[in-house]
């Protein structure tokens, strides 16, 4: 087998046709290919959906820890081809990709992985357009990047040798396993060949950002834990987590001398403090030329900074072999 895709979804019903599609057209010129669609439970339509295609279908099953990592992480023990196609069920696939791909990682040994040019369409909780944000990560010429986001081409033997996702990770999984890719000894590379475009809800507003912490997706502290065991924390916080620190100690040092102020009663401190912060605060915001964003800044980092601190604590590391994998095959 030389291509396997790997199609992760949950309740995707109103994309994952449009999906189905691109994939089956950009792999149609590719010899010995395989499609798996990863299901995570769904409770609307995308399974019956799916059924319609040649493709094989394998579902999680509601008990199980439902994340994006699990499908990717299912996917890659059920197939077998030789490089491994991640895709999202609310990505649109260009019809040129796989094979552009293939062709770069059969050129560069060096390569562990590559993926390419995404634009993001932004979507209200109603299907709605909101906004669209072409070429996401800016990319200008082909080079080396530190992680890619859930869209790529891998080689399996490089994901064999450093193992593929982690099941049991919510927040920041591409990078967890980025690191550990790297370590080996392999490089992610990102070309200016356009690969997809997705799907996304607006992640700039209360509704997105508390929603995303509650999923777990801001729960950075298991992730660090995560990367402690396999040498690779150091560079995770440095990779990953100085806003969030740097936020912390800023945070910690105004609750501390707000504290010590009112405590020895000085308020000319207190109000000099107030209006350096309120300084800084105004400053933010016109560089960001938005006192809304500033403050949706400020509350998205408090949330982070809440749900780092809480996994750091209380969440369990486990092994991806404790994961179960007695699937529910739909279709082959």
């Amino acid at each position: 087998m030389n291509l396997s895709v790997v199609i992760i979804g949950k309740n995707e019903e109103r994309h994952i046709e449009k999906c189905l599609l691109s994939v089956l057209k950009a792999v149609s010129k590719i010899d010995a290919c395989e499609i798996i669609y990863v299901d995570s439970a769904s409770t609307d339509r995308s399974v019956e959906i799916v059924k319609k295609y040649p493709v094989r279908i394998i579902q999680l099953k509601p008990d199980w820890p439902l994340t994006s990592s699990a499908g990717r992480y299912l996917g890659f023990v059920n197939t077998s081809g030789k490089y491994v196609f991640f895709v999202d069920g609310d990505t649109l696939i260009f019809k040129d990709w796989p094979e552009k791909a293939i062709d770069f990682l059969e050129k560069n040994s060096e390569a562990g992985g590559v993926a390419g040019i995404v634009h993001e369409i932004f979507i209200d909780e109603h299907g709605r357009f909101s906004g669209m944000k072409k070429n996401r990560y800016n990319t200008v010429k082909t080079g080396e990047v530190k992680v890619f986001g859930g869209i790529a081409v891998y080689k399996r033997s490089v994901l064999e040798k450093a193992g593929t996702f982690n099941p049991f990770i919510k927040a920041t999984p591409e990078l967890e396993l980025s690191l550990r890719v790297r370590k080996e000894g392999y490089s992610l590379f990102r070309t200016t060949v356009p690969m997809a475009i997705t799907y996304a809800p607006v992640r700039e507003s209360i509704r997105e950002i508390f929603r995303r912490g509650r999923s777990g997706l801001y729960s950075m502290g298991s992730t660090l834990k995560l990367c402690g065991t396999n040498g690779t924390a150091l560079q995770y916080m440095r990779e990953r987590m100085g806003f969030i620190i740097s936020f912390g100690l800023l945070l910690s040092g105004v609750i501390v001398l707000t504290f010590l102020s009112l405590v020895f009663k000085r308020y000319d401190v207190f109000v000099l403090f107030a209006g350096i912060t309120g300084l800084m605060f105004a400053l933010i915001s016109i560089k960001k030329k938005s006192v809304k964003r500033t403050l949706l800044s400020f509350v998205k980092r408090s949330v982070i900074l809440y749900y780092t601190i809480k996994s750091l604590f209380f969440d369990r590391i486990k092994d991806p072999s404790q994961y179960p994998v007695d699937v529910l095959t739909v279709k082959e």
